[in-house]
């Protein structure tokens, strides 16, 4: 799975180079997607395998923020304050779990790092439209079919349309439905034989 998940990697690093004037131009300014960028997107995407069938939970994120990208930081190791919620949230369940009144005395961060929580963004570049937002989708796919959650959490809408859309396109849920009201409820969502919440 190793190697699969690498190779996984060196597409997504090869798409950017063969497109990098329309995912890392920001005004004039077209950014590098360095190689240390490239082994922090792996690094957050190794897993521990529950069972050896699969992971227990991936979070998908919406795309790497400019400062995460430019300083090639890791999710939950940059300045995103979703990361930080994500954290407390976690470190705080994992005190109730053991009753214990102190979430900072079960650290979260051990659990990441061990690949039990993987973090991938829909879009790992720094903006996505069109065609980018195709391949950026098929990725996102491919990295589902390797790891095989259990569980998908997604952190905002766009992920979470994809996600609902079985990785298909960004229009999960009929325009009937409104997205705040789908927030919280969990749904079977399949893609290439593997299915997950």
């Amino acid at each position: 799975m190793q190697d699969q998940l690498e190779n996984w990697v060196d597409k997504i690093c090869k798409y950017t180079l063969e497109h990098r004037l329309s995912i890392t131009t920001i005004g004039k300014t077209t950014y590098t997607f360095s190689n240390t960028l490239c082994s922090i997107v792996l690094k957050r995407t190794i897993l521990a395998f529950h069972n050896g069938e699969g992971t227990l939970v991936v979070t998908v994120g919406s795309g790497v923020i400019k400062t995460g990208f430019l300083n090639a930081e890791s999710f939950y190791a940059g300045p995103s304050s979703s990361a930080e919620l994500i954290r407390t949230l976690f470190s705080r369940l994992l005190s109730w779990e053991i009753k214990t009144n102190s979430a900072s005395s079960h650290n979260f961060d051990h659990l990441i790092k061990a690949g039990l929580f993987p973090f991938v963004d829909l879009c790992p570049w720094l903006k996505t439209e069109g065609k980018d937002l195709s391949a950026a989708i098929e990725n996102l796919g491919r990295y589902i079919s390797i790891t095989r959650p259990y569980v998908i959490l997604t952190l905002s809408k766009k992920p979470s349309l994809v996600v609902s859309s079985d990785f298909h396109h960004t229009v999960g849920y009929p325009d009937r439905d409104r997205f705040w009201d789908k927030v919280g409820i969990l749904r079977l969502v399949y893609y290439q034989g593997v299915c997950s919440i």
